[in-house]
């Protein structure tokens, strides 16, 4: 709680911040940083934070780039087989964490939005370590974190498109454990939604004008 500076030992570190938000510094090197960003140090490097936020910091058996908002899929794209299942266990307190922003803030769409991603990405690691079923547990956590920002921001095509995304992974993972029946019900659901967001968005476009530069945008 409370992190003003970290600094890596004699291996890497990732840092995910789970409250508040600043400005973070790694030598000479600076950026915004917010709930669910993650910061990457080498050994020896040290992340410097101007700002009220809160952090957890892990150590970690990579040679990683420093990268301030790095996407976590790109973590686990660098991750060799022998180390995924330490990401799976970052990726599980990732998630543990966002479940507790959510019960101090509910209506916080930056701390669902943590929640659903790291879902994502855990569902993912789960199914490279062979463990389909701890995969739909993930992916069930990330496909109703998303649908829930959908309600939340209705607007947001993005949380739309995630939605659909995610179930389909769901399906996907489903078929693998053997539950034929609410996989294919899902991957109707998950392309039902991509329908409805894009009729949604096609409406809009004619009531707004926009409807050439969306239909040029679909090509």
């Amino acid at each position: 709680p409370g992190m003003q500076r970290h600094e890596a030992g004699a291996s890497p570190s990732v840092v995910f911040v789970q409250r508040g938000e600043g400005t973070a510094t790694v030598g000479t090197e600076s950026s915004e940083v917010r709930v669910g960003d993650i910061a990457l140090l080498r050994p020896g490097q040290a992340l410097e934070v101007d700002g009220d936020l809160d952090a957890v910091a892990f150590v970690l058996p990579l040679d990683l780039p420093p990268d301030l908002r790095r996407n976590l899929d790109a973590v686990l794209d660098r991750m060799r087989e022998s180390e995924l299942p330490l990401l799976a266990e970052l990726l599980e307190e990732h998630v543990l964490q966002a479940r507790a922003l959510i019960e101090r803030d509910p209506g916080s769409p930056r701390s669902r939005w943590t929640l659903a991603r790291g879902a994502d990405v855990l569902a993912r690691a789960e199914r490279e370590l062979g463990r389909p079923q701890a995969a739909v547990e993930a992916h069930r956590t990330s496909v109703e974190a998303w649908r829930l920002l959908r309600e939340m921001e209705p607007r947001n095509d993005a949380w739309s498109r995630e939605w659909a995304k995610s179930t389909a992974l769901l399906a996907d993972s489903l078929r693998l454990v053997g539950q034929v029946d609410e996989s294919v019900d899902l991957h109707g659901v998950s392309i039902g939604l991509m329908e409805s967001m894009m009729a949604d968005r096609f409406s809009w476009s004619l009531s707004t004008g926009h409807h050439r530069r969306f239909l040029w945008q679909l090509h």
